[in-house]
Parts: C-alpha cells; sequence; structure tokens
C-alpha cells in the first residue's frame, strides 16, 4: 500500500503515468496506464522489466511493423454486434480492417521470434488467425473506406446504370444551359445540383421564360434555380436509382457485419494484444525518452541507487538548459535509515524525492534513472510526509497535519516498510520538534523499516552519528562560493550555513555575533566545525581529481613506455633473424658454387680450359655477392652478435647536449635532446618522451630548412590522452548535431591512439543508432561496432572499435 492518498501526485509519479498515457494510441491501453499499481514479487517486477526488453528488441528488428497501423480503438463498438440487423458503415469496417491488418502484421514477426520474445509470444498464444475475417472486409470496401463498386454484381450494375443516367442528363442539361445562357437568361455561375438532381441558375426575371420546376432560390432571391423540364424525366429515373443503390449498399454492409459476429471474441482478443502491446510501447518510448535503465531487483527490502537522477527534474532541466547531477544513495540491513542534513535549497528534498520516487517506479515496472547496476527491494508499504498537509475542511494546521501523518506511518511500518520525511519535527517549537522527531525515528528503527528524513535538527546528526543502522548524509556546498552543489554525500552531516547565508545577505556583523551568542557557544562551535569539514571536503575532491589527472597520464606514458619496448623487441628480432636468414643463404648459395665449381674440375678430368671456367664463374660469384647493396630491411652481419655494433658505438661517445638530434639505433627513429645524464638522456621521439642509454644512439645532422621543434613536445599531446572521455552521450539530441559531435569526437580519438569507444545514444525510434552505424560503414578508421551488454544499456548504446 502506498500513504498518503496523494502519494503519487506529491512523488509526482502522477506526471508519469500522464506522460505514459499521453504516448498510448488506444483508450483501452490508456486505460492499463491507469492501472499500474505496486508489485510485490520479484516475479512479477522481472517479468514486467522484460517485456520493455524485449519490445525494445522488436522495434529495432521490426521498425515499420511495430504498431504503426490502426490507431482507433474498437473495443467498445464490439458489443454492437449482438444487435439483430446492426451494421458498420465503411467507415468502421476500414478501422477494423486496420486493426485485425496490424494485429496479422505483428503476429508472426513474434511467432517467428517466439524463443526471442518469450513474453511478447504469451500475449499473443491462443487466439484463431483472423487472416479470413480480414481478407472479407477488403474484398467489400477499398482502403479510402469506400464501398467497392463491384461490392454485389446488383451493386455493380445499378452504379454502372446510374454513371450512364447521371452523364446522359447532364448532357441534356448542359446543351439547355447553353442555349439559355446565349437568350441571356442565366447567371454567372454554372450548372449546379440541388436535391440531387442538376439545375440551371437563371436570373429571377426570366424564369418564366424558360420551362421547368424551381427547386431552390439564392439568398438575395435575385437567381433562381431551375430543373428544365427536359431533364425531369431523367432526373426522377436517378433518384429511383440512387434509392434502390443505398439500399443495396445497406444490405452489403449488414451482411459484411453479421459475417464479423462469428469472430467477435477473436476480434475482442485482438485488439485486446494491440492494447497491451500499445501500453508496453508507451512504457518502453517513456523510458527510452528520459534514459531509463533495468535495474537489478532484490528479493528483499532494500536500495542502491547509482548516477540515479529524478526523470521530471531531468526533463525540466533540458527544457531549460540546466544540468541534473546525478546521485548515489544506499539503504541496507546494516544502514536502514538516513538523515539527510543541508542548507536550504540544497536539493534535500529533491534526493529524499528521487529516492521513493525511483523505488516506486521499479515495483511498478518502469525502468528506473540510473545505472543499470542499481538496485531496487521489495517494499509492501510506501510512505511519505512532504508539504505543510493544511486543512481547512478538517480545520488542521501544518503541524497538527505532519503529527497525522507521523502516526500513521509509524502505525503501518515494518521490516517490509519504506518510509521518507521532509524536515522531520517542523513546525512547532524547536524545544520539542527535535524530540518529537528523535523519538519518532527510534520507533520507526525498532520496527525495522527502512527510511530516509531530511532536517536541520543538530540532536538529529548526532542521533544518526552515534545510532547503529542510521547513516548521516548532507548536501554538497560550495563554502567559498557559497552556492549549493546538489550533490550527496553519505558518512557526514551537513551544515544549515545560515550565518553565511546571513552575512552573503548583507547583514551587519553585530547582527551576526548576536545570532552567535543567543545561540549558544556549542552551536556555533558545532557549526563553524561542520562549514571547516564541507570546505576541507572540497579541498579533498580538488586534490583527488587532480591526483585522478595525474595518475591517468603516469598510467598512459607507463602503457606506452611498455607498448615501444615490446615494440623495438619485436623489431631487434625481426631485424636479427632476417639477417642471419640471409647469412645462412649467402652460405648455401656458396657452398652450391664450390661445389658445382668441383665436380665439373672432376668431370672434365682437370681439362684445362674447363677448369679455368668453373674458377671464373666462382669468382664471378663472390664478386657479385661483395657487390650487392643490403635491403633496407637488412643489418650488418657480423661473427659476433648485433650487441657488438652497439659496443662499438659506445667507444666513441660524443659530447650530448639539450637540443640536439640523435638516432635510436634500435629502431631508427629520430628525436631532440632534452636532458642529459651520466650514461643516458632524455629525448622526444614523436609522440613520447623517453630515457635511452648514450650507448644506444648517435647524434644526426638536421638540416637547416627543417623548423626546430619546441623542447616540449609531446606533453600537450599527454594531457589531451588524460582528458579525452572515451564515452560519448548523445541523448536528446537530434541527428544531424550528434552526427557532428561524433565526426570531430572519433577523429581526435583516432589522433590520440584510442582503441575502444562508447556512445550512448538510448533507444527511441533507433533513427540516431541507425544513423551513427551508416556512418560509421565510411570510416576506415573504425574497426568494428555493437551493442552494449543488456546489463550496461543494450542497444541504447554502442562500442566502438579502432584501427
Amino acid at each position: 500500500m502506498t500513504y498518503p492518498e496523494n502519494f503519487e501526485d506529491i512523488i509526482g509519479f502522477a506526471q508519469i503515468r500522464e506522460m505514459i498515457t499521453a504516448l498510448c494510441r488506444y483508450e483501452s491501453s490508456a486505460q492499463l496506464t491507469s492501472e499500474i499499481y505496486l508489485l510485490e514479487t520479484e516475479e512479477k517486477i522481472q517479468n514486467t522489466f522484460t517485456e520493455t526488453d524485449e519490445w525494445n528488441v522488436f522495434q529495432e528488428l521490426h521498425p515499420n511493423i511495430a504498431l504503426t497501423g490502426a490507431s482507433k480503438d474498437i473495443s467498445n463498438w464490439l458489443p454492437s454486434l449482438d444487435i439483430e440487423n446492426f451494421y458498420f458503415d465503411e467507415s468502421e469496417l476500414l478501422v477494423i480492417w486496420e486493426v485485425l491488418n496490424t494485429y496479422s502484421t505483428i503476429f508472426p514477426a513474434i511467432q517467428k521470434n517466439r524463443e526471442q520474445f518469450p513474453v511478447l509470444y504469451l500475449l499473443i498464444s491462443g487466439i484463431t488467425d483472423i487472416t479470413s475475417v480480414k481478407n472479407h472486409i477488403q474484398s467489400v470496401i477499398d482502403l479510402k473506406g469506400k464501398l467497392l463498386p463491384f461490392a454485389s454484381a446488383h451493386f455493380g450494375k445499378l452504379n454502372s446504370e446510374i454513371d450512364k443516367m447521371e452523364k446522359d442528363t447532364r448532357q441534356v442539361v448542359r446543351n439547355l444551359f447553353r442555349i439559355w445562357k446565349e437568350a441571356g437568361y442565366t447567371a454567372e455561375t454554372d450548372i449546379t445540383v440541388r436535391e440531387e438532381r442538376l439545375v440551371i441558375p437563371v436570373m429571377a426575371e426570366f424564369k418564366r421564360k424558360v420551362n421547368g420546376f424551381v427547386k431552390d432560390v439564392s439568398a438575395t432571391g435575385k437567381v433562381i434555380y431551375i430543373e428544365p423540364l427536359e431533364s425531369l424525366e431523367l432526373n426522377n429515373r436517378l433518384t429511383e436509382l440512387y434509392a434502390e443503390r443505398r439500399r443495396e449498399r445497406e444490405k452489403i454492409l449488414r451482411l459484411a457485419t453479421a459475417k464479423l459476429r462469428p469472430h467477435k471474441s477473436n476480434i475482442s482478443d485482438a485488439m485486446r494484444v494491440l492494447a497491451k502491446l500499445d501500453f508496453i510501447r508507451a512504457k518502453t518510448t517513456f523510458a527510452n525518452r528520459v534514459g531509463a535503465q533495468r535495474p537489478v531487483v532484490l528479493n528483499q527490502p532494500g536500495l542502491h541507487l547509482k548516477n540515479a537522477y529524478n526523470p521530471l527534474l531531468w526533463l525540466k532541466n533540458k527544457t531549460t538548459g540546466n544540468n541534473t547531477v546525478a546521485m548515489n544513495l544506499e539503504l541496507n540491513s546494516d544502514k536502514r535509515i538516513m538523515v539527510i542534513s543541508g542548507p536550504n535549497a540544497g536539493g534535500k528534498s529533491i534526493s529524499l524525492k528521487t529516492a521513493i520516487l525511483l523505488q516506486y517506479m521499479g515495483q511498478c515496472g518502469l525502468f528506473i534513472t540510473a545505472a543499470p547496476e542499481s538496485q531496487i527491494g521489495l517494499f509492501r508499504n510506501l510512505s511519505i510526509d512532504c508539504g505543510d498537509g493544511q486543512s481547512i475542511e478538517d480545520g488542521l494546521s501544518t503541524f497538527s497535519a505532519h503529527l497525522q501523518h507521523l502516526k500513521k506511518i509509524t502505525a503501518i511500518a515494518g521490516k517490509n516498510s519504506f518510509f521518507t520525511m521532509d524536515e522531520l519535527g517542523d513546525g512547532t517549537d524547536p524545544r520539542f520538534g527535535g524530540p518529537i522527531a528523535q523519538a519518532v525515528l527510534e520507533d520507526l528503527l525498532k520496527s525495522g523499516a527502512f527510511g530516509i528524513v531530511t532536517t536541520h535538527y543538530s540532536r538529529l546528526k548526532e542521533w544518526a552519528t552515534n545510532m547503529p543502522g542510521v547513516v548521516n548524509a548532507s548536501m554538497a556546498y560550495d563554502t567559498r562560493e557559497l552556492k549549493p552543489l546538489y550533490q550527496l554525500i553519505t558518512g557526514k552531516p551537513g551544515s544549515s550555513f545560515a550565518l553565511e547565508l546571513m552575512r552573503k545577505t548583507g547583514f551587519e556583523n553585530g547582527v551576526i555575533e548576536r545570532v552567535k551568542e543567543l545561540s549558544g557557544e556549542e552551536s556555533g562551535r558545532t557549526e563553524e566545525l561542520l562549514m571547516d569539514l564541507s570546505s576541507r571536503q572540497l579541498e579533498l575532491n580538488d586534490i583527488l581529481e587532480e591526483n585522478k589527472t595525474k595518475q591517468a597520464q603516469l598510467d598512459l606514458l607507463l602503457m606506452e613506455y611498455g607498448q615501444l619496448k615490446e615494440k623495438i623487441n619485436s623489431r631487434k628480432k625481426e631485424i636479427l633473424d632476417a639477417a642471419r636468414n640471409k647469412a645462412s643463404e649467402l652460405l648455401r648459395n656458396a657452398n652450391k658454387e664450390i661445389e658445382l665449381t668441383i665436380r665439373t674440375i672432376r668431370e672434365h678430368g682437370a681439362n684445362p680450359e674447363k677448369t679455368k671456367k668453373s674458377r671464373e664463374n666462382l669468382k664471378a660469384f663472390e664478386l657479385k655477392k661483395v657487390n650487392e647493396k643490403p635491403l633496407k630491411s637488412e643489418t650488418k652481419i657480423n661473427s659476433e652478435p648485433e650487441e657488438n655494433a652497439l659496443l662499438q658505438k659506445a667507444e666513441k661517445v660524443p659530447e650530448y647536449k639539450p637540443g640536439m638530434w640523435v638516432r635510436n639505433l634500435l629502431n631508427a627513429t629520430k628525436g631532440e635532446v632534452l636532458e642529459v645524464k651520466k650514461d643516458k638522456l632524455l629525448a622526444v621521439f614523436g609522440l613520447l618522451k623517453m630515457w635511452v642509454p648514450i650507448s644506444e644512439i648517435e647524434p644526426v645532422l638536421i638540416e637547416t630548412n627543417v623548423k626546430k621543434r619546441k623542447s616540449v613536445s609531446g606533453f600537450d599531446w599527454v594531457g589531451r590522452q588524460a582528458h579525452f572521455k572515451t564515452e560519448l552521450d548523445l541523448r536528446g539530441i537530434h541527428a544531424d548535431e550528434a552526427l557532428k559531435k561524433v565526426q570531430s569526437w572519433l577523429d581526435e580519438a583516432y589522433a590520440l591512439g584510442q582503441n575502444s569507444l562508447k556512445i550512448i545514444h538510448g533507444r527511441g525510434d533507433g533513427i540516431l543508432r541507425k544513423t551513427l552505424r551508416e556512418y560509421f560503414k565510411t570510416q576506415n578508421h573504425v574497426k568494428s561496432w555493437r551493442s552494449e551488454t543488456e546489463q550496461q544499456g543494450g542497444d541504447g548504446c554502442t562500442l566502438i572499435e579502432l584501427l
């Protein structure tokens, strides 16, 4: 149960219910919205969550058939089928056909993937095929809601006869109109229709000049509309045909309606299923609009919110351009009650309402605006005491109303209760307000209930500090600028900053000092300590943020150093292997030439001529190998290992100075010397600064036309690396604007060497997601992309891998 009666109005859920109702296409699905209620079992909540998950996937796979057809509800029409001789007109039959057609389109799509959509399939199973009913309606009317010209043989014959008769009548009247017009009898207007008959507009003064029957007179009386005598018989016949066609039309519609009667139950079931699916679609659409996600459901009381925000506040701030601050909050068996303190307008009430709103949304089967790892528990009773509660009818004052709420909340409190109280104990003499608040909380704590209260009372802050099962919390406040930060901080009480706000408002120091005297030395000292604690907290947060940035820079440098070292070692091995392979190849070829020469000499018995020729060939082979230039990838081959080259280089060490240019012998990269020590130096190679042994480098000359770069190059790049965000949030941004942001963001990521990125775009109608993925196909540096896991946002997020 919930308390009080206007519980949903107080926490803001009534507005959410209205928003979901507005998204419904059918009256019966809107009715389902009004029936949202508190679910008390994990199974029911999970099943409702799965409906939303499955519909998100379904509309992603089938965007063109996800309830884009019928928009009218026929639930209230179907009882009329029980009335004898009742019939639906053409427009009503068209609406019924649209409903059946929409269902017939969705049914096979879900049935074909029943394993992927088990919950949605359960909704549609058990309904008999209604294709024949849909086809029968389609054989009578067209897609514009008009009866087909040949809906029956007799109806077709009547239409043909009427067409011919109208043509003949029109020809007779037009001929007479031309004659009368030449005689000057007609008005300036053309032939028109009165009482389903063609008439000629004649000037009043000439009405006796023509033969016919007056059918109408203009408002001024100057024009008489006359049916010519010559067309009377034709018009009479047309009138008879029109009447006969109307009778035939009713006969056709009555017959078509009669054929619907045996299928009334199936048609009703189809409408019921569409209404349920439309209700699920409306819930899903709302969730996607506010960035809501599926939370974890605990099979016990408790609440753990991460990066949570109030959806109503988020929508409001979105229109005004203000930022919405997320909060983290946890209530468990060890810390069941939270006491939030802090200055006025600091966000205490919003935090309290956000917590109970998200808990209620989750237990009603709606996704919540918090990180997917957030957890909602199971509560049977949810209550709130917020606002003045005055009642003229009941003669209640503000404080009396609060007392009645407190009495009711304590009466229903138990292990499965979650209560929230704003400004507990307020509205009466502070000497009694604080003790009343403490006594009520002690009673609620004994009952095992969970809850959140806000207060300015110091005694409640002290009580929360010393009482097991209770935790203090405060709203962050910028003590330097004296403005709220709207951040919930768990674990410490907050100050009301009353004296500081007086000082900011412009009160004289004498008045402020008098306030200190009247409030007592201990009270003033406590406020000063809380203010000092808040100030130190801000300083600590700044230091932690700075350290976090520096640590990120250090981690990046270490990672890149490790990658470069690994790359150098790998390249070194490749060069040595290539050199060894080349040496082996030379040796094999030389041995072949020697063996060939010896064999030739032996075969020809030391023939001088042949021996001379073989020796010349061997000499030519040797000269060829000596004169061959090594490939760029080859290195000098010695009988000793490659490290000898570095040792020989170390024997002739030049004097290195900052600003000199050097070459790394291991990878041939060039760099600028920044600092020199005994046996090593610091140099910048491209985008990386590193210490290198002097034995592994050599000096190089730089051409005069090459501009010398700044010695601190690489530092700005590292800074950009550290501050670059690998996650981009595009929710609420138009596709064109979002694409521009993604283009510059991807280019910067690729330039900085980032590999793994994440875009949060929400689910919505899938337009932004489709636009982004089409764009990725055109980018050569995008290796791959995929949707996030369902627990981390599903297809509302896209993970990107760059080359």
